[in-house]
C-alpha cells in the first residue's frame, strides 16, 4: 500500500459562499422587471411545447431536431419553475414588510383575482420591449404577435371550462375594463362571441405608470388637480349643528351602505352607484373646502382636488370624468371638484 493511500483523508471542504438572504424589492420597477422575466421564461417553454407538438413551425434549422428541441424544453421547463421559486420567495419576504407594492394595491383596490394580474403584467411586456411580441406569438400558435385574449388563456394554461367562464373578464363588465386599467382593440369588424379570442389587449399609460412606480399626478392631470393632505377636522368645522350632523350620518352611514348592497345581491346587477356625493353651496368663504378636507378626514383619506374651471379650459383626456375617478381611487383620496357649477350648468357636462 503506498503512503498516498495509507494516509487518512480528509473531509472534503466546500468553498462555496451561503446564499445572501432575501431582501424586498427596491422599487416597484425592480419588482415588475422580476416578473417580467418569469413571463420570459414561461412563454419560451409554452413556444416550445407548442413546436414540439407541432402547433407552429420551428424558428431555426436547429429546433427541428427533436433531440435538440427536447433538450431545450427540458432547460426551459427548469428555468422556469427556478425563476418562479425565486420570486415567489422574495414576494413573501417584502409583503412581510408591510411596504405594499403598486401593482398588490392595484390588485386589492380593484378586486382582482391571479389571472388579472397576469393580464396587467402580460399587457406591461410589449410595453418595455418588442421581445414580448414574438414570444407572444410562438405560443399562441398565430403568425400575429401580439396579446390577445386566446395568448392570456394560453399563457395561463386554463382547462376548457374555465375558459369558456373567464370570457366575461374580457367583456364589457370585465373588472380590468370598467377600472380602465385597459384597453381593448379588435382587428376590422367585430362578431362576437367568435372574435372575443383575437381581441388585442393593451395596458392603458397610467396603470403601467402606476405599476412601474409613478405613483405622482400625470403631467396633464397635474395642470387640473392636486392631492392634498386633509388638515381639517369636522371639530374645527364651523357649522350649524343640523348641518354638521346630516354630514356625518351620510359619511358614517356609507359602509352600511355598501354591506347593505352586498347582502340584497345588488352588486351583482348594478355596476355603479357605489360611491356618495356631497353637494355642498354657499358664498364664497363659507366654508366648503374645509367640509370636504374634513369629510376626507374622517374617512382616512387624502383630496384629490379639481379645478373645474382650468379643467374646462383644457378638455384632455386624462381629465375626463373616468379619468379622474380612476386617479381618486389609485391615490385613495376623496375627489373634491371645486367651484363644480361649470360642471352641471347643462345636463350634456354632467358625463363628459
Amino acid at each position: 500500500m503506498s503512503r498516498d493511500e495509507a494516509a487518512p483523508r480528509r473531509p472534503a471542504r466546500s468553498c462555496g459562499l451561503a446564499p445572501a438572504p432575501l431582501a424586498p424589492w427596491p422599487t416597484d420597477l425592480a419588482y415588475v422587471h422580476a416578473e417580467l422575466d418569469w413571463i420570459a421564461a414561461r412563454a419560451l417553454r409554452l413556444g416550445l411545447e407548442n413546436r414540439a407538438t407541432g402547433g407552429r413551425r420551428a424558428r431555426h434549422d436547429e429546433d427541428a431536431d427533436p433531440r435538440t428541441l427536447e433538450r431545450r424544453l427540458l432547460v426551459a421547463r427548469e428555468r422556469e419553475t427556478e425563476v418562479r421559486t425565486a420570486l415567489d420567495a422574495r414576494l413573501e419576504v417584502h409583503r412581510a414588510t408591510g411596504f405594499e407594492l403598486a401593482l398588490d394595491r392595484l390588485v386589492r383596490l380593484h378586486g382582482l383575482d391571479d389571472l388579472e394580474r397576469t393580464v396587467l403584467l402580460l399587457s406591461a411586456g410589449p410595453c418595455v420591449s418588442r421581445h414580448f411580441e414574438k414570444l407572444y406569438g410562438d405560443f399562441e400558435g398565430e403568425e400575429q404577435e401580439c396579446l390577445t385574449v386566446d395568448a392570456i388563456f394560453a399563457f395561463a394554461e386554463l382547462p376548457f371550462a374555465e375558459r369558456v367562464v373567464r370570457r366575461a373578464s374580457f367583456g364589457p363588465r370585465g373588472r380590468v375594463v370598467t377600472a380602465d386599467l385597459v384597453d381593448l382593440s379588435h382587428r376590422g369588424r367585430f362578431s362576437p362571441p367568435k372574435d372575443l379570442l383575437s381581441t388585442e389587449i393593451t395596458i392603458r399609460g397610467r396603470a403601467l405608470a402606476y405599476m412601474l412606480g409613478e405613483r405622482g399626478l400625470g403631467d396633464e392631470l397635474a395642470a387640473v388637480a392636486s392631492v392634498e393632505t386633509a388638515l381639517a377636522s369636522f371639530e374645527r368645522l364651523v357649522l350649524p349643528a343640523a348641518d354638521k350632523e346630516r354630514i356625518l350620518r351620510v359619511v358614517e352611514g356609507h359602509e352600511r351602505y355598501l354591506a347593505t348592497r352586498t347582502a340584497w345581491g345588488l352588486d351583482d346587477v348594478v355596476a355603479y352607484g357605489r360611491g356618495t356625493l356631497l353637494l355642498f353651496h354657499g358664498a364664497p368663504g363659507t366654508g366648503k373646502t374645509m367640509a370636504a378636507h374634513a369629510v376626507a378626514q374622517r374617512l382616512g383619506k387624502r383630496v384629490l382636488h379639481v379645478d373645474i374651471p382650468v379643467r374646462a379650459r383644457t378638455r384632455t383626456r386624462v381629465g375626463s370624468s373616468r379619468g379622474l375617478f380612476r386617479e381618486a381611487r389609485l391615490q385613495d383620496a376623496l375627489l373634491f371638484f371645486d367651484e363644480c357649477e361649470t360642471l352641471f350648468e347643462a345636463r350634456s357636462r354632467a358625463t363628459p
